[in-house]
């Protein structure tokens, strides 16, 4: 019995022994202490815009930065600028819940209304305080000892780039500006115009000219009947 609990007692002392190695460690610390924590964010679309608020109404002990690519707020409501872009779905739906508008122009508000409405809510809630307007997240690279993300920013304005870091790094960019043409043969190859409704040129005139339209969704159903304003032979 004697050198079963002496061969235990070497047991223990080796598996102490790699512990110590590990790299886990009990902090002395109360329970519910926080931690500052340094957020960025990358977006100031309607996600990051969300996001702002909502870190503000539930987290003390924080810092963020929010770095958007434009020169101004909103997302897909500052980049459209087809003829007809506008909101697909009832505009008294499509507003954030902790700051309704009862004064929708229409039914389906058009894009510079919605985009007025984003920057109001910029504005009244005073967030561009924590956003970076043209800037833009080109490199981010986690580091496991550390614990935190080492980011590369462009400044659009002056062309250089900078470091940056922080403990959590969220993606509000969504998927509506990573736009891409249709896989059709020769498209690129095309001697006119060749335009897409979301990187749609502000100055684009097509009074004249004959225009063919590949899709019909959403902003398909937007576009063409301006199109037809313009005196175009319209497909």
């Amino acid at each position: 019995m004697a050198a079963r609990l002496a061969q235990l007692a070497d047991h223990l002392d080796g598996a102490t022994a790699n512990a110590k190695k590990e790299q886990y460690k009990i902090l002395e610390q109360p329970l519910g202490t926080t931690r500052h924590v340094r957020l960025v964010c990358i977006g100031a679309g309607a996600s990051g815009i969300s996001l702002i608020h909502t870190l503000k109404a539930n987290l003390t002990d924080y810092e963020i930065t929010v770095y958007e690519k434009n020169p101004q707020v909103g997302g897909t409501w500052f980049e459209n600028r087809y003829p007809g872009c506008k909101c697909d779905i009832p505009s008294h739906n499509y507003q954030f819940s902790f700051t309704r508008n009862p004064q929708w122009s229409s039914f389906f508000s058009p894009a510079p209304e919605i985009q007025e409405y984003l920057c109001r809510v910029c504005d009244d809630e005073n967030m561009r305080e924590v956003i970076q307007c043209g800037h833009k997240v080109v490199g981010a690279r986690w580091e496991e000892e550390a614990g935190l993300w080492r980011i590369k920013v462009l400044n659009d304005q002056t062309g250089k780039s900078f470091d940056d870091w922080c403990h959590f790094l969220l993606d509000a960019s969504g998927i509506l500006n990573n736009w891409k043409w249709p896989d059709i043969p020769g498209i690129q190859s095309f001697a006119g115009d060749l335009v897409h409704s979301a990187n749609w040129p502000e100055n684009f005139d097509w009074a004249g000219k004959k225009v063919a339209q590949i899709g019909n969704g959403s902003s398909g159903v937007q576009i063409l009947p301006h199109l037809q304003k313009g005196k175009s032979a319209s497909t």
